[in-house]
């Protein structure tokens, strides 16, 4: 039965009716005035459908869109304490152009190496179809069904790089959903991208709007306090132990810790929870400190050794890994949290949506 009351504008249907995608019906008026786009659309029964094939990802794009930048980043960031230490003891430059010239070789092999394994991980989760219908956002994949409510998601036009798939492919990408589970680029097509868009902004579901410039200064300042006490701590590990290179190192580790530190609060912050809630994993992030910690550490002992050069590798890479494994279950908890006082609140939540725009 048609609702005699347009859901947007609360005046009478006195013209066609318009059956959407989230069942409810809409006065012409309305729609066109949106987009005329979208009312042809929908009368001639188009359905908001966007699909990636895993022929549409490559390594080549994966690799130069990603993993390339990651790899002279994140080369030339170990690359400087190791050449400092070399031209210190006089190196000849031929000797440190060569190494150089080896090691960024490596670290790109390394991660080409590491884009094929990440495209052929893509793809076993491929063809990932996204469906609006029936007040719910499906999202297919061989892994199963993730359906979300369409009162629990947010968009925004462009791109996220939280789904990282679309490192990989050079398909369009014109708008994000944000659903509980998972950010999703979609609008990969041109034609079908106009009328999502439309449909959004007609039953008005919220856009996200991330805080790219608090984000940065928040990033800043995380470098610059990590900066600071790296440097308090590698004046007195050189005095201590004798070893001035903690005095460069150390500083360089404290950037990286403080940056990833105020990374992983941002991440706590997503609204697609049950993802930062994986990319939270306690694991995951003490391994990623201990690697930061390790290699820095066997910089630092490798100028007296290899057996020192490992124990600090070992003690180094440890004592981070405990910093970040610390940090991801903290801000993991917290996450937890909240969705747990969001799910007692949500009886109230529900009846406070009694009269919203898209709501059943």
């Amino acid at each position: 039965m048609i609702s005699a009351v347009c859901p947007r504008c609360k005046e009478p249907i006195l013209d066609e009716a318009v059956l959407l995608w989230n069942d409810r019906h809409y006065c012409r008026s309305c729609v066109e005035a949106i987009s005329p786009d979208l009312y042809t659309f929908a009368t001639e029964g188009g359905q908001l459908v966007d699909l990636l094939e895993p022929d549409d990802i490559s390594v080549s794009q994966y690799w130069r869109r990603f993993q390339f930048k990651v790899g002279i980043a994140g080369g030339l960031l170990f690359l400087l304490p190791l050449t400092v230490m070399l031209i210190r003891n006089n190196a000849p430059l031929e000797v440190v152009i060569g190494f150089q010239g080896i090691c960024l070789s490596f670290v790109m092999f390394y991660c080409w190496w590491i884009s094929c394994g990440k495209v052929k991980h893509f793809r076993t989760h491929l063809p990932r179809k996204v469906v609006l219908e029936r007040l719910h956002i499906k999202v297919v994949t061989p892994d199963g069904e993730q359906t979300s409510l369409l009162t629990d998601c947010q968009w925004k036009p462009g791109t996220s790089s939280a789904d990282e798939v679309l490192f990989a492919t050079s398909l369009k990408q014109g708008m994000t959903i944000y659903t509980p589970d998972a950010v999703i680029n979609c609008g990969h097509s041109s034609e079908l991208l106009k009328p999502w868009c439309a449909f959004f902004r007609l039953v008005e579901l919220p856009v996200y709007t991330p805080s790219r410039f608090q984000n940065f200064l928040s990033l800043v300042g995380g470098g610059v306090a990590g900066y600071l006490v790296g440097l308090l701590s590698g004046k007195l590990y050189a005095i201590e132990l004798n070893n001035p290179a903690w005095e460069f190192l150390l500083p360089i580790l404290g950037v990286l810790d403080g940056v990833c530190l105020v990374g992983l609060s941002i991440i706590s912050r997503k609204p697609s929870s049950r993802l930062a809630d994986q990319l939270l994993h306690p694991a995951l992030w003490g391994a990623e400190f201990f690697k930061m910690g390790g290699s820095l550490g066997f910089f630092a002992g490798f100028r007296l050794g290899i057996p020192s050069a490992i124990i600090s590798c070992l003690i180094c890479g440890s004592l981070n890994a405990i910093i970040g494994g610390f940090a991801a279950w903290h801000f993991r908890s917290q996450l937890q949290l909240r969705k747990k006082n969001m799910v007692l609140r949500a009886p109230e939540k529900q009846a406070s949506k009694a009269g919203y725009r898209y709501e059943v």
